[in-house]
């Protein structure tokens, strides 16, 4: 199904100016303004482990927490018990694992982009 988006404002402070997007998919489902922020990062560190190969066949890491459809906007929210489990290994940095990282150094999340995930995803299990 062809995704169609619409924006509409609602208030957020910026230098005084009121000012903020929404952006609807299928003109049902909020897609998060966090999306463009959270996805790459997602995408560069966590994807190559935790998304389906294009077979559709999953990997054991991708079985036991697959972000195949958040990742293509499929899905475009993250349940409680993903979220939880996401703020569990960024917080504790255990992934992506060390081994993986040696050989795959570019996948590291750095100090920024953890905090930033952490950000939406408080701000996701506030919604």
């Amino acid at each position: 199904m062809k995704k169609t988006v619409s924006m509409s404002l609602l208030p957020v402070t910026l230098l005084g100016i009121t000012l903020s997007l929404t952006v609807y998919a299928d003109d049902s489902q909020v897609v998060s303004l966090w999306y463009p922020k959270v996805a790459p990062i997602l995408n560069n560190s966590c994807s190559q482990c935790h998304v389906a190969k294009e077979n559709g066949k999953k990997g054991m890491a991708a079985r036991k927490f697959d972000l195949t459809n958040f990742l293509s906007t499929k899905q475009l929210k993250l349940s409680g018990p993903e979220l939880a489990m996401l703020e569990n290994v960024i917080q504790k940095q255990s992934m992506p694992p060390k081994p993986y990282t040696w050989l795959h150094p570019e996948s590291k999340v750095s100090p920024s982009n953890r905090k930033i995930l952490l950000e939406w995803i408080k701000t996701e299990k506030a919604n």
